[in-house]
């Protein structure tokens, strides 16, 4: 008899979670693994309702860091559920999953799970790890009641960009949640993608794709934001950071 499972993943958009349900989705060409159901849903306010039948699980970006985040919104999202994934686990050098691993112990302590490790067999015990997420609902952990500001903009000066969001994020008390998109810039030949987090800014030139992979919008920046700032406003900061002879593309 093959048992199916029901899995519902809760984490920040950016975090991983995509990796995750690709994985645990390889692992059921394995025999004794079963099949899982596997559901993601975000909305703007990011939705970690599970629906009865569901098991939960959290996922966090190991490159995330705690201080990033307030004390009471970490005690709250930790406590939604006790199995935990952590994701990008093998980017960190062993000084800082060793640092990282003393922090987590503030905050969680149910059973944790690594992606980039995992096994069908540690998948297994997953799958079956207790789940109390029914007693601990959705309630409030997004009151900020996030936004999404979309900006489609033409070449711009990298250097100028990162100042921007990094001052932002000092002088606002981190407004921007998400931030992903992929840019013309100034100083590079080729497209460069940006992905920021609450705790992080990274950036790294466009890889290229094959014929049947999707390919990213040019010029396309998206924003999760919280009511610590105004939309507009970072809007015509994004746009000071044009390269000469460039302009926003409505």
């Amino acid at each position: 008899m093959v048992i199916t499972h029901s899995l519902f993943l809760m984490g920040l958009p950016g975090c991983g979670k995509t990796s995750v349900v690709e994985k645990l989705q390889a692992f059921q060409r394995n025999a004794v693994f079963g099949d899982v159901n596997v559901a993601v849903r975000e909305s703007v306010d990011f939705d970690f309702a599970a629906n009865p039948e569901e098991q939960s699980c959290l996922v966090w970006d190991a490159r995330e860091t705690f201080d990033a985040y307030e004390p009471d919104w970490l005690q709250s999202f930790f406590a939604k559920t006790k199995p935990l994934i952590v994701t990008y686990w093998t980017r960190l050098d062993l000084m800082t999953q060793s640092q990282f691993n003393r922090q987590l112990k503030t905050w969680f302590n149910g059973q944790v799970f690594y992606a980039d490790t995992l096994t069908p067999v540690k998948a297994m015990s997953l799958l079956s790890a207790e789940s109390d997420s029914a007693s601990n609902p959705a309630s409030s952990l997004f009151e900020r009641d996030l936004v999404v500001l979309e900006v489609s903009i033409g070449r711009v000066v990298l250097e100028h960009l990162l100042f921007v969001l990094e001052m932002v994020q000092q002088n606002h008390q981190r407004p921007i949640w998400r931030a992903e998109g992929t840019l013309l810039t100034q100083e590079y030949v080729n497209p460069v993608v940006l992905d920021m987090t609450r705790g992080q800014l990274r950036t790294e030139g466009l890889q290229p794709k094959s014929g049947t992979e999707p390919q990213m919008l040019l010029g396309q920046l998206t924003f999760w934001l919280d009511k610590s700032i105004d939309p507009a406003q970072l809007q015509d900061w994004i746009v000071a950071t044009l390269a000469p002879g460039e302009r926003i593309v409505i």
